[in-house]
């Protein structure tokens, strides 16, 4: 009887956990794709660490444009700056970063309801989050680039790089 309860409140809370972040099942293979290729590369320590979305997925050669810092690129396309948070065990945590150079914010804002303010509130908490478990870090965000395909968010692509650029001249 004992085993049956357990089980179920084992199940109950694997169901919950899974429910509280609806986005974590459409990275199920990219994340494991990451998590292969750390397992190839290891964990390089002290490292300058480019994170985020497709901008930073697309740019192979970040090492060549940094031939004297060591670089990892842990970006997976398509991301939002939430999906970010919710990986940082796996994608920031295991490489204690020296600098993190995070490019996310255009499929944060664009076609969706997130406001700048909203966005916003995620850049604070990854920035918290980064500050806590590595205090020497400096973190860089690249700026939300005007995409032709995007000019509709353009306005809100704006806000929100003023907000980011308020929030590092404040720190």
């Amino acid at each position: 009887m004992k085993k049956t309860i357990l089980f179920i409140c084992l199940l109950l809370n694997t169901l919950l956990l899974s429910a509280q972040y609806q986005r974590a099942e459409m990275w199920a293979d990219k994340i494991a794709e990451l998590d292969e290729k750390n397992e190839r590369e290891g964990f390089t320590q002290n490292c300058v660490l480019f994170i985020g979305s497709s901008t930073f997925t697309r740019w192979g050669n970040v090492a060549d444009y940094f031939p004297n810092s060591i670089t990892v690129n842990r970006a997976f396309g398509g991301s939002m700056l939430c999906d970010q948070i919710y990986f940082f065990d796996k994608v920031v945590k295991p490489f204690n970063p020296k600098q993190v150079v995070i490019y996310t914010g255009d499929n944060d804002l664009n076609n969706t309801s997130t406001t700048p303010e909203e966005y916003m509130e995620d850049v604070i908490c990854m920035t918290r989050l980064i500050h806590y478990h590595f205090p020497e870090a400096k973190i860089l965000f690249t700026s939300i680039k005007p995409c032709p395909d995007r000019t509709h968010s353009f306005k809100k692509y704006k806000k929100a790089n003023q907000l980011v650029a308020r929030l590092c001249g404040s720190v």
